[in-house]
């Protein structure tokens, strides 16, 4: 995995798809039981995501003005 692809390197979400509530440390760029994708707060995530990993969501964590993918 290139470095480029541990990082999320679009403008950082600031709000959850699917509550609308902000994005606080960590967020999931995932698939949803109903199809589509979304940037979801944890929360929301174990509420409807799919899984972590590749093809189905990644996570990601703020350190400092980077956000990291992490494992869940």
């Amino acid at each position: 995995m290139k470095e480029k692809d541990k990082i999320w390197i679009g403008t950082p979400p600031t709000k959850c798809d699917c509550c609308n509530q902000a994005i606080v440390k960590t967020f999931v760029d995932g698939a949803t039981i109903h199809g589509c994708w979304a940037i979801m707060c944890l929360k929301c995530f174990l509420a409807y995501g799919v899984g972590i990993k590749d093809g189905c969501g990644q996570a990601y964590t703020q350190d400092g003005e980077v956000w990291k993918k992490v494992p869940i």
